[in-house]
């Protein structure tokens, strides 16, 4: 049974107020109980101090009120000096290396690892990240039609953003998972990834179903 923790607005950086409502490195415990209670995966940022990357998405990416709300309403967020690790460490980052920061993971209600990545993202790019997270969480818990859809608002909404290639790859995944693991639903799905994005290592993941449709 844990108590109650207030989630903190102010940052541990710049001390400047945040948008965010944070669960603090002393609150860990009470985020991963919140996040089972509450089915929504955990947003875990690694920070060091006097990181700049981890300075300036405080001051940029966690300003922008887009990326705070997405991270208020379908998140639980917890923000962890990875310099400074405690007993909880290992339960937010598992068993990967830490080596530099920051550090972005996304975790499922029952702590799988969903999305990793590392430094400093704008918020165009973030905000297409956490889309990520909620449709990977999606096809974590086996709900293609919900993937498919969070993943298909993502790429639609966040077309200047820098990951958008790895956005349509694994909106072709959910597309396959959809339609019953149809080949010919996943070609199509890849088909703008390889039409549009060629020079990416993504549509080079997407180039092997060339037999199912001239992409």
């Amino acid at each position: 049974m844990y108590g109650f923790a207030y989630p903190s607005t102010m940052t541990t950086q710049t001390n400047a107020p945040s948008l965010v409502r944070w669960y603090e490195q002393s609150q860990a415990i009470a985020a991963i109980a919140e996040s089972r209670n509450s089915g929504k995966p955990l947003f875990i940022d690694l920070y060091a101090l006097h990181c700049k990357g981890c300075e300036k998405l405080e001051t940029t990416t966690y300003q922008d009120p887009r990326v705070a709300t997405t991270l208020n309403e379908e998140f639980i967020p917890v923000l962890y000096n990875a310099r400074q690790p405690d007993d909880n460490f290992e339960r937010l980052n598992g068993m990967a290396a830490y080596i530099f920061s920051p550090v972005l993971i996304i975790r499922a209600a029952d702590g799988a690892e969903l999305r990793r990545t590392t430094g400093y993202l704008p918020p165009e790019d973030m905000l297409l990240e956490l889309q990520l997270g909620l449709g990977l969480n999606a096809l974590h818990k086996r709900e293609w039609e919900a993937a498919f859809h969070l993943l298909d608002v993502g790429v639609r909404e966040h077309v200047t953003a820098r990951n958008l290639p790895e956005a349509l790859w694994w909106r072709g995944v959910a597309a396959y998972r959809k339609s019953g693991n149809s080949l010919l639903e996943l070609a199509e799905a890849w088909a703008p990834l390889v039409r549009e994005h060629r020079e990416t290592a993504w549509a080079d993941r997407a180039d092997v179903l060339g037999v199912y449709c001239e992409c």
